[in-house]
């Protein structure tokens, strides 16, 4: 029977299996390659998370988490001599190895990529940047199509241009300054701007990215954006360099960006081929139509009848609208029975590398902050959370990397009170939540990557009317003892979501908010 099952193991139950022993080992805060296999308690509970492994005997999943483990002990005696310039040529160990990508221990790879990181890593000092929020604001109300006066417009205006390894530090590259706004950045400047950048790249503000089709309500990961395919001009490669570099810089820091992007963008960051299931996470209704036509007769569609249910032409329309032919006299051509397999495999082509270009400037601008040689060893995935990191802001997680003090304790009914407020924001509130007390919408990965703990200090208006007040800077909430739930809640969520000035002294200096240079 094991040899039975053992030989019908595929790749996709490979890489479950590891996902699964670097999650008990994270838990167990045990390292993946002593980590005795006898003690990993295979149950129901643990495989939920991976249902491809349910009906697997555990006696199978130990022998092949032994086999992995075996093979990855091989792997870590040889990584380090490995010559990965040679990546791209199938005939390199290089390339052979990141092929085996999605086996290879995570522990591994974050290994040889931090020598590298920290050895790249340029000289220190800082570049200090000036941003005026209300300029961008009012661009956005008078129009700004090309985003040049937005923050993100702002930032790679005095960005881009700098020497990549100004961008390559070990801290942060550059200090912040809010135009007209009081605040002195010792951080939370950097991260406000961070989180800018973010909300204008997923915005109609920016034409870079753009709401994936499947944001009209059909399919999955309807909050997922795409590359603009429109975003041709020189201007636009150049900023989807930048994005690239902001990126790398995400990478270097493990301050994450709050972007929302499709296998279909990191995949070809990785060098990981694209296919057709990735097209089916931003467009289902694209891929329904293309499996439709390829499988038509299964409907019991003749070729006699074809054309009343395929009214196509040789013509498709891109992810902004724009109504392209497929090849030469498309419009003018339809789509038979005997030409079918050919629209499928033109619009396939066309979808899958829509993006291609925009793609390659974001991997251009990537390459100058980070080694992109040796991205190949990484699933698209495990890029995605060094860039991102945790989408979702776990409380409890934050609960566990917190401090009190001012004669605060963790004990006091009103701390207990502020979590359980917590605990019923929205995704979208504790992002915000996040924002505001940090500067940025997303956590660190591990406890580990936290740079300062989150702290709950006595505020220094303790009233019921007062509002929360945080200091991005030093990651601390001056929190009211609020007497009631209800209260706490609307005080907590009104200031998240209404509270955006960053002044020090309450008021804004004399300046030309409306001034458009």
């Amino acid at each position: 029977m094991r040899e039975r099952r053992v030989n019908s193991w595929n790749a996709s139950m490979d890489q479950a299996l590891v996902e699964m022993l670097q999650q008990v080992c994270e838990e167990k805060k045990q390292n993946i390659l002593d980590i005795p296999l006898t003690s990993i308690r295979v149950d129901a509970i643990l495989l939920r998370r991976f249902p491809i492994l349910t009906d697997v005997p555990v006696d199978v999943l130990r022998f092949r988490l032994a086999v992995l483990r075996a093979l990855n002990l091989k792997i870590a005696a040889v990584l380090s001599m490995v010559d990965f310039a040679h990546v791209e040529r199938k005939w390199s160990l290089a390339h052979r190895l990141s092929c085996l990508r999605s086996v290879i221990f995570l522990e591994l790879k974050n290994r040889l990529w931090d020598q590298v990181i920290n050895a790249s890593a340029g000289a220190d000092g800082r570049t200090r940047i000036t941003i005026n929020r209300p300029r961008a604001a009012r661009a956005r109300e008078k129009g700004d199509p090309e985003g040049k006066k937005s923050v993100f417009g702002q930032m790679y205006r005095q960005l881009h241009f700098i020497a990549p390894s100004r961008l390559r530090q070990r801290d942060r590259p550059f200090s912040v300054v809010y135009e007209g706004e009081g605040g002195t950045d010792a951080g939370g400047l950097f991260r406000d701007s961070i989180s800018h950048l973010c909300s204008d790249l997923q915005s109609s503000h920016v034409p870079l990215f753009i709401p994936c089709p499947n944001s009209r309500g059909f399919g999955d990961n309807q909050e997922k954006f795409i590359p603009n395919p429109s975003a041709t001009s020189s201007l636009h490669l150049s900023m989807y360099s930048f994005v690239g570099k902001m990126m790398g810089v995400a990478i270097r820091l493990k301050h994450f960006l709050n972007l929302d992007l499709p296998s279909i963008v990191w995949k070809p960051l990785v060098g990981q081929t694209v296919e057709r299931a990735d097209l089916e996470t931003v467009d289902s209704l694209c891929y329904q139509i293309l499996d439709k036509v390829l499988n038509i007769e299964k409907e019991g569609v003749t070729r006699e009848t074809f054309q009343d249910y395929i009214p196509y032409t040789f013509t498709i329309t891109s992810s902004d609208g724009r109504e392209l032919e497929l090849k030469e006299g498309g419009r003018d051509l339809p789509v038979t029975w005997e030409n079918r397999q050919e629209f499928v495999r033109l619009v396939e082509h066309y979808r899958l590398k829509e993006f291609d270009l925009q793609v390659r400037a974001m991997r251009r601008g990537l390459a100058t902050i980070v080694p992109v040689q040796l991205l190949q060893l990484f699933t698209w995935e495990e890029l995605e959370r060094k860039v991102c990191g945790k989408r979702d802001v776990d409380v409890e997680f934050l609960r566990e990397n917190s401090k009190y003090s001012n004669g605060y304790t963790e004990s006091d009914r009103h701390i207990h009170m502020f979590w359980d407020v917590l605990k019923t924001f929205s995704s979208r509130e504790k992002e915000l939540f996040l924002r505001f007390v940090w500067g940025r919408s997303r956590l660190p990965i591990d406890a580990s990557d936290f740079s300062q703990k989150f702290e709950i200090i006595r505020a220094a208006r303790d009233h019921e009317t007062a509002l929360p007040t945080s200091h991005t800077c030093f990651f601390q909430l001056e929190l009211p003892r609020y007497s009631a739930f209800e209260v706490m809640k609307q005080k907590l969520l009104y200031a998240v979501t209404e509270c955006h000035s960053i002044d020090t002294d309450h008021a804004a200096e004399n300046m030309a908010w409306n001034d458009d240079d």
